[in-house]
């Protein structure tokens, strides 16, 4: 009465169940890639802003607040490669203190983003 194996039915709904997980798993593959890339690239730029940061603030003293407009575009350094890189550190008076910054534009899977590092120094 009752044959073994499977049916059509039950055979295509398997089929149908086992291409629905491989395109999730696909999607999560492809979607942990590009997060891993973006936070590489993250990791890159902080570490540039922080090298121009330091920089920066080594040259700072206290005629940097007679100065209106201290922004400065620097150069990327040998090894610094980022796509759309660049870097602008800035100095302002505030109060006692010096604000230095570094702020590093870069492009990620086409996006635009940017670090900023802000460190403060005593006049």
């Amino acid at each position: 009465m009752f044959k073994k194996g499977f049916s059509a039915v039950e055979v295509m709904i398997s089929l149908i169940v086992a291409v629905l997980m491989i395109t999730a798993a696909y999607g999560l593959h492809i979607h942990n890639t590009r997060s891993t890339a973006a936070s590489e690239k993250k990791i890159i730029a902080a570490n540039i802003a922080e090298t121009h940061l330091k920089k920066r603030a080594i040259e700072v003293d206290k005629t940097i607040c007679s100065i209106a407009d201290n922004k400065k575009e620097e150069t990327p350094l040998a090894g610094e490669k980022l796509a759309g890189l660049k870097i602008v550190t800035d100095a302002k008076c505030e109060d006692l203190l010096i604000r230095v910054s570094s702020k590093v534009e870069y492009k990620v899977l086409g996006g635009k983003y940017e670090e900023l590092q802000v460190l403060y120094v005593e006049k």
